[in-house]
C-alpha cells in the first residue's frame, strides 16, 4: 500500500517512514532497469544543517521524474560519446 503523500512547508515531502520505493529507467534502445530508492521526511532532513544536498529528499515534479545529483550518491555512474566505441557498446549512454 502506497504511503500517503503529505507536503511540508516547503513543498519536499513529509512522510513519517522512509519508505522503499522503484522505478523503471527505459533507454532509447528499449533496455530497461530497474532502481530502488527511498523517500525521507525532509523537515527531518533539514533539521539537521550539516545536509544541504540528500539522497532522501524528494518532491512532486508532475508529468516528469528527475533523478537529480543526490541519485549518484555511492554509486559508480558511467558515461559514453555518441558514436564512439566503448567495451561496453557505442555511445552514446549512462550507466549505473
Amino acid at each position: 500500500m502506497a504511503s500517503p503523500q503529505v507536503m511540508c512547508p516547503s513543498r519536499w515531502q513529509c512522510i513519517s517512514h522512509t519508505p522503499g520505493l522503484s522505478a523503471t529507467n527505459r533507454g532509447t534502445n528499449g533496455v530497461t532497469g530497474n532502481v530502488t530508492f527511498t523517500i525521507a521526511n525532509a523537515d527531518a532532513i533539514f533539521a539537521n544543517p550539516i545536509f544541504f544536498v540528500s539522497s532522501g529528499l524528494g518532491g512532486p515534479n508532475p508529468g516528469t521524474f528527475d533523478w537529480g545529483l543526490p541519485f549518484v550518491f555511492g554509486r559508480h555512474l558511467f558515461t559514453a560519446i555518441e558514436s564512439q566505441t566503448t567495451p561496453a557498446g557505442p555511445g552514446p549512454y549512462f550507466a549505473y
